[in-house]
């Protein structure tokens, strides 16, 4: 009876899971970097080189090296949640240099599906595609 009530408290005193913390966009974009192309890598560099956090992202990586780079740029959408240089979808800030806008855009983060699979909410699906063609 014990070892009953022993499993059964270890079951419901699990920790947390943050698997999809700033640590797992930083370790998923890592993984990310090593399976993209020579070529890739040195665009994703130069366009992250003009991004208006590069310093910052060089600042916390606490290194030049291009991957360290992207993985500390990996975790951006979730940063600007509490940046206040950013806008909800409605409100409106002063433009920052080097950026096409600087709304938080938060249902570009995600996307929800219904049980027949049909989308709930969220814009991800479709802004991919989008951000592709720029």
């Amino acid at each position: 009876m014990k070892q009953l009530l022993f499993a059964l408290a270890f079951c419901l005193v699990t920790p947390l899971s943050h698997a999809w913390n700033a640590a797992g966009h930083r370790l998923s974009a890592i993984i990310a970097w090593q399976q993209l192309s020579p070529a890739a890598q040195e665009r994703l560099s130069q366009i992250l080189s003009n991004h208006p956090d590069h310093a910052r992202w060089v600042e916390k990586a606490k290194s030049t090296q291009e991957m360290f780079i992207f993985a500390e740029a990996s975790t951006w959408p979730d940063d600007i949640r509490n940046d206040a240089r950013f806008h909800n979808e409605g409100e409106s800030k002063p433009a920052i240099p080097g950026l096409p806008d600087n709304a938080r855009h938060k249902n570009w983060h995600y996307v929800d599906l219904k049980t027949d699979g049909t989308v709930k909410d969220g814009l991800l699906d479709q802004k991919i595609g989008d951000l592709n063609k720029v």
